[in-house]
């Protein structure tokens, strides 16, 4: 049917598609008739500027030190493998997405009129499709961007480099955008989603394991095409060999878009339906900064459900008090999707605490954000008693009270994330720095990371109607310091690994016990602002 569609149109549909183009032209039509272009364009200026401030000032904090013979000769080495692995796992979670009947997400009007209509559903579909896959390729080539330009430690034109990684990470975009509608058009279970997957990565950590089978793990040819430039890689741009994974990738991509493409009429209608009426959902509650809205609707696009039989018993013991209880039996009926993220941000952190330890400071970002994401995880029993207004105003006493009688519960996995990161810094550290900074560490870190969580669970959406009352200059700044704080709060606890210093023989763990304690007093603050927390939803 596709076929047919490119060697065009079938004339009993010329009407059909006359009346498409017309429906969409007016949808166009009027939703510009709704955008304030000046605020639009004010809008896309100061996201730009930031942007752009942005990776220039992380770009700084990066080191520039040429990387000695050895440093080279792991980098060619176990390198290929390691981009690998980040490639597998969105190429994973493209799949799972599309196992799902993602990642289209279709406007509820087009769902009901377009899919609905006579006209063959690849037709409906294709232009949404190619949106889609230029929409990845443009991301995927601005973050092969921001990579290419923080490889300047190694000896290879900054220049090329950073076109070699733009072009590999448009490519990395569109095969993830391909996979996805591959698997949503040919209704892919999550089983055999996470089946794919979970051999893809399964083959890139071989690959890292070991260097000789790079040619066995096709996201590891991309990886392998970033470094073509460094000396001492396998084959050098222009070899036989590079040519020959060259022209066997953009095969294996044109087979993949025909496959993808092929089976766009199978997208389930109810599928998307109901993730036409989520994303509308996500969008709004992203307008708001409602993070735990935000939460809640990304687990219903995910399907997750809590288990129908717990993981493990918890005990009858009357003197823990009823916020403790309610939190374990939570933690025993947690899905194992929510267990598996936290071991992937535990992993996250710990590969970016151990590059901030050996000097890429901007890396930490990525430790901050992957920490404070686990605890929004960790801290869901304190949100469930958030979402309950009615019950938690009807307790005598400081409400805020309940809130703090959760963190005990919410520190049980998070301390479980930070052994999974303390375990994957080990890979990259030293063993003894690993053991004296971890055990300082520990304290710090959980309880700034459940604090985030805790903070933005009861912080809740912003009122703008007070806010409003501020002015504009000074809403502004507050409904930032409002989205920054929680991270802010994690950064604290987690910015001291940099000052340790980059000597395993001479740890500077004076310094970092003295900078922790700030973090502790931040920690301090916030919990007395829990404490007085009032339910704000009705």
């Amino acid at each position: 049917m596709l076929l047919a569609a490119q060697r065009g149109p079938d004339p009993a549909h010329s009407v059909g598609l006359d009346a498409l183009a017309a429906l969409r032209a007016g949808r166009r039509a009027a939703a510009r008739r709704h955008v304030d272009w000046i605020d639009a364009l004010y809008r896309v200026y100061i996201a730009g500027l930031g942007g752009l401030g942005a990776i220039v000032a992380l770009s700084a904090l990066l080191p520039s030190d040429p990387l000695d013979d050895r440093q080279l000769a792991l980098v060619a080495e176990h390198g290929p493998g390691a981009i690998g692995v980040v490639v597998s796992l969105g190429l994973w979670a493209a799949l799972r997405s599309g196992g799902r009947g993602g990642p289209l997400a279709l406007e509820p009007a087009m769902v009901a009129h377009e899919l609905g209509s006579p006209l063959p559903r690849p037709l409906v579909l294709r232009s949404p499709a190619l949106r889609l896959i230029r929409f990845w390729a443009f991301a995927g080539a601005c973050g092969g961007v921001i990579v290419g330009l923080s490889a300047r430690q190694l000896p290879i034109d900054l220049a090329e480099a950073t076109g070699t990684a733009a072009v590999a990470g448009a490519a990395v975009g569109t095969v993830a955008a391909l996979c996805g509608l591959g698997a949503s058009g040919h209704r892919w279970s999550i089983r055999r989603a996470n089946l794919v997957g979970g051999a893809l990565t399964a083959t890139a950590v071989v690959a890292v394991a070991v260097p000789d089978l790079l040619v066995m793990s096709p996201p590891v040819v991309l990886g392998a095409a970033l470094l073509t430039s460094l000396p001492g890689t396998v084959d050098p741009v222009g070899s036989p060999e590079a040519i020959a994974s060259v022209v066997a990738a953009v095969g294996a991509v044109v087979a993949l878009a025909v496959w993808a493409l092929r089976g766009l009429g199978g997208l389930s209608v109810e599928a998307a339906r109901r993730r036409a009426g989520l994303v509308d959902q996500l969008r709004f509650a992203v307008t708001l900064q409602d993070v735990r809205t935000v939460v809640l609707v990304r687990r219903a696009l995910t399907q997750e459900a809590p288990r129908t039989r717990p993981a493990f018993g918890v005990p009858a013991w009357g003197w823990l008090p009823p916020p403790v209880r309610r939190g374990l039996r939570g933690l025993a009926r947690a899905p194992l999707g929510r267990w598996g993220q936290l071991v992937a941000a535990g992993v996250v952190a710990g590969l970016a605490m151990a590059a901030a330890w050996h000097g890429a400071v901007a890396v930490l970002v990525v430790a901050v954000v992957a920490l404070h994401f686990a605890a929004l995880d960790a801290t869901d029993a304190l949100a469930q008693e958030v979402d309950h207004p009615v019950r938690w105003a009807s307790l005598g006493g400081l409400p805020g009270n309940v809130l703090l009688w959760h963190l005990p519960v919410a520190a049980l996995p998070m301390l479980a994330t930070y052994a999974v990161a303390t375990g994957t810094a080990a890979l990259l550290v030293p063993t003894d720095v690993v053991t004296a900074l971890a055990p300082m560490l520990v304290l710090p870190v959980v309880a700034a990371s459940i604090t985030s969580g805790a903070l933005s669970a009861a912080l809740g959406a912003p009122d703008h109607a007070r806010m409003a009352l501020l002015g504009p200059d000074l809403m502004g700044a507050a409904m930032m310091a409002r989205m920054v704080l929680p991270f802010a709060l994690v950064a604290t606890a987690v910015a001291p690994v940099v000052t340790a210093g980059h000597d395993a023989a001479a740890l500077d763990t004076l310094r970092v016990s003295n900078l922790l304690a700030y973090s502790l007093f931040a920690c301090g603050f916030a919990l007395l602002f829990l404490r007085s927390r009032a339910p704000q939803r009705s």
